[in-house]
């Protein structure tokens, strides 16, 4: 009697049938995933890692990723993103519409990418990805922790 959900088809077609917003759904997580498993190679505390974090994943940083990435991207590839980026969503108000629109975009080719199991593309696109995040970083650099992992106080 309850609502019974509607899955996709096994395969690949089931991924064609999926919208951007989906893509977008899913490509948020494993970028976020991406982001912090990179992150924990510094020897930093909880809350630099979470701020450092947030300067990677926020609209603004994935939309200026994903105007970087767009020369080097696929025909398919760059339809997926015009039709993720044409979505009509409320935008959060820590954003512009057109940040949103774009890290919306982002989300959904990374999304894509992992679905359709292309690990090795997704892999390129991540580090270069990376490297203009290295090169733009906005925050202010991690600040390691003393010897031995742990934090003084300062009374």
């Amino acid at each position: 009697m309850g609502h019974e959900r509607r899955r996709p088809p096994s395969g690949g077609e089931g991924l064609t049938l999926l919208s951007p917003r989906h893509l977008a759904y899913l490509g948020d997580a494993v970028y976020e995933l991406h982001v912090r498993k990179r992150l924990l190679t510094e020897a930093v505390t909880v809350e630099q890692l979470h701020r450092e974090k947030v300067s990677k994943v926020k609209a603004s940083a994935q939309a200026a990723a994903l105007r970087q990435l767009m020369p080097g991207l696929t025909e398919h590839e760059a339809d997926l993103v015009r039709r993720a980026r044409n979505l009509k969503t409320a935008v959060p108000r820590n954003a512009s519409v057109a940040d949103y629109r774009h890290s919306t975009a982002f989300e959904a080719l990374i999304g894509h990418l992992y679905l359709q199991e292309d690990f090795v593309r997704l892999a390129e696109l991540l580090a270069e990805v990376d490297a203009f995040m290295d090169r733009t970083q906005d925050s202010s650099p991690l600040t390691p922790l003393p010897r031995g992992g742990e934090l003084k106080e300062n009374l």
